[in-house]
Formats: C-alpha cells, structure tokens, sequence
C-alpha cells in the first residue's frame, strides 16, 4: 500500500523524438519484468529492460529457434546476484527499437525462458539515454539529456555506484535500518537484502516467513521471504513490502562496495535490491550517467 502525493512531470507532454524526448512505447510487464517489442537481426522478439545487469544479452534460445548465423567473440565471466560462469559473446548485432536499428557487440549469451526474449538491455544501453518507465500505465519512453535537469528534479536519494555506474537508492526499513539498493528493473520481487540484516532486527523471528525458489542469472536458489510493516522511500511510505534473504547457508552477492586500488577511497556500500513490487507503484525516472532517480505517482 502507497500513500502521499509528489510533484508530477506534468510539463512533459509527449514529443515528437526529434524534440529529444520520444513517444511513449507500449511495455509489458511479465513475472515482474518490463519488456517491449524489438527485432534481432530482422526476427521480431522482446526486450527484458535490466538496470540490475552490467551487460547486455541475446537470448540463445530465441539464435536456435531462428536459425540466426551470429558471429561469436570471446567468453567473458559473469557474475549474478547467486554464482558465477563464463559465457560467450556475440558482436555485429542489430537490434530495432524505438524506431531506429542499433547494432550491439559483446552481447553475452544468456537463457532468458521463453524463445520470444530476444534481449536483455542493461548498462551498455542503458547510459545513452535518460529513461521514463511508467509502471502503472504499462509505457516507457527515452530523452536526452538536455531535455530535462534531472539532478533537479530527483526526489529521493540516490547515486551512481562507483565501479557499475549502475543507479542506486537510499531507502529506510522499518524505520529502523537506512540501507542503500541497487535499482533492479530485472527483479521481479519487492526487496532483497542480506540475510544478517533481517537477523539483527529480529524479522525472521517477527513475523511469518515463507520459502521460496528463486532463479538468477546463474542459479536457482532458495529465499525466505516476509512481509515488512513499513518503507520510506524519499517522501513515500509504503506499507506491508515483501523482503527476501537468502536461506540459511545460500552464498550470494548481494553486497558490493567499490574500493579504489592502493587507497582508502571506498564508494556506497550496497546491502540488497529493490524490484518490481516495489517500482510497479511509480513512475520511475532514472539517468545511468548521473545515477539520478525521479518517482512520482501516475496522474489520475
């Protein structure tokens, strides 16, 4: 449950692309996940929009279903939220979106469930553009920088993660614990934290917990899950949000922290991730560059 008002991009109406903000695109949102209609080498699909994901992906299942002849590159290691594994890259690859034909390389090999998931977007496409996901109403559109001054208009406090350059939040838990997250449009659940969080405030032991199996982008593995009273995210309070640890004894990598080599220079330590059952209230406004971020509820 939402409650409060905010500020509204109401001056943003819809421009022609040339105006340097594009028109909406339809999105659809499945398990979570916000994807919107692309093609890969000419073959229609969909693209998983991830701003969790430091690379972008092509789906093998969709190459085979296709028959497309991609040329390959190296192997490069990927680290997921659970485990690691070296994967092969794809260059010269076109993808259509938005109007215009892109052409992507290091584009690594990825299982992404259904054969109609082209592609999966993360950071290499995401820092070109300022981007607008308008959960309630299914939309998203793109603007270029000088279309807006986020830095002015960010509502809550966030950050570019030094290292990724992927966006982060502030938020408070409970009222108890002030905790930095990663802004995952991948992640389908609410929040997941680390699990010695939830055990030094007790909630494991406060309220009901359930097992569930969760997939990364490397391994299935199992979380327990609870419902959380209270979250403050800039000026809204959410009500009953679900948060996920880790089982006991389940490695992870949910926590990073940036530290320069040879110096005392550390970035924000990030301790978990805020998804979907957290953002599907919002219109989520978010610059890779800057690490800005903008939420604001949908007008009526």
């Amino acid at each position: 449950m939402l409650r409060i008002t905010v500020f509204f991009f109401s001056y943003l109406a819809t421009f022609v692309v040339t105006a340097a903000v594009s028109n909406w695109v339809d999105i659809s949102i499945e398990n979570g996940h916000v994807k919107m209609p692309v093609t890969l080498a000419g073959r229609a699909g969909m693209a998983i929009l991830d701003s969790g994901a430091q690379v972008n992906g092509i789906n093998e299942g969709f190459v085979q279903a296709h028959a497309l002849q991609l040329v390959r590159s190296a192997p490069v290691e990927i680290i997921g939220v659970y485990g690691r594994a070296k994967r092969d890259t794809y260059s010269q690859v076109t993808v259509g979106l938005f109007g215009a034909n892109l052409v992507f390389n290091d584009m690594v090999e990825s299982y992404l469930g259904k054969n109609e998931n082209a592609v999966i977007l993360g950071a290499g496409f995401l820092a070109r553009f300022i981007f607008q996901i308008d959960y309630p109403n299914n939309r998203m559109r793109i603007m270029s920088r000088d279309a807006i001054d986020l830095a002015a208009l960010s509502n809550i406090e966030s950050a570019r993660q030094q290292g990724s350059g992927r966006p982060i939040i502030k938020v408070s838990l409970n009222e108890q614990e002030n905790v930095w997250l990663l802004l995952d449009t991948g992640n389908s659940g609410g929040i997941l934290i680390e699990r010695y969080i939830a055990k030094g405030h007790q909630w494991l032991e406060q309220y009901p917990v359930s097992t569930e199996l969760s997939a990364g982008v490397n391994a299935l593995v199992y979380n327990e899950a609870f419902s959380l009273p209270s979250m403050k995210v800039g000026p809204f309070d959410l009500e009953n949000v679900t948060v996920s640890v880790p089982a006991e004894g389940q490695k992870s990598n949910i926590s990073s922290q940036y530290e320069k080599s040879f110096s005392r220079i550390k970035g924000r330590k990030i301790e978990g991730i805020v998804g979907y059952d957290v953002l599907k209230h919002f219109i989520v406004t978010f610059d890779y560059v800057s690490g800005n971020v903008h939420l604001a509820l949908p007008e009526a």
